[in-house]
């Protein structure tokens, strides 16, 4: 859906005041969305806390499930590592996936990081006059607009 068709008239069509009109709109709506979400954080701290407490019910009584009218609940048991604390542990980590055979695979850079790296790569470049360079195995980057609003 174009901005037009979103509005019903062309950028060029609306005034000032129209404009004004639909910035509080924005306003309002982000409003809106931060009531939800606070609602939706409760929400989730209220469910943590019931499933927090039926998980030591459960595990006090030797009950790794329960039945009852709602259906059945059970204890799940799920395992997570972290990161590797300091780089001397990052490469014990990559040269032990090296063995394996999975290096390449398993190793991955976070979206946030590697978009701030390439696109610092392609600024230099292009402050030498080489504009269109990506790095090497990468798309060209897409550039996305965004509003700033400070609310009086």
């Amino acid at each position: 859906m174009s901005e037009a068709d979103a509005w019903g008239a062309g950028a060029s069509e609306i005034t000032l005041k129209e404009l004004n009109t639909i910035c509080k709109s924005l306003v309002d709506k982000r409003e809106a969305k931060e009531a939800l979400s606070q609602s939706l954080k409760e929400a989730s701290e209220e469910v943590s806390a019931l499933e927090y407490k039926i998980l030591g019910i459960m595990k006090e009584n030797a009950l790794p499930t329960f039945k009852g009218e709602f259906g059945s609940i059970s204890i799940k048991h799920n395992r997570s590592v972290s990161q590797p604390e300091n780089f001397e542990e990052k490469l014990k980590f990559f040269g032990y996936l090296k063995e394996q055979g999975i290096f390449e695979e398993m190793v991955a850079v976070n979206s946030r990081t590697l978009s701030s790296w390439a696109s610092k790569e392609i600024e230099e470049r292009e402050k030498k006059g080489v504009f269109g360079w990506v790095p090497p195995g990468l798309k060209a980057p897409t550039e996305h607009q965004s509003l700033s609003l400070r609310k009086k």
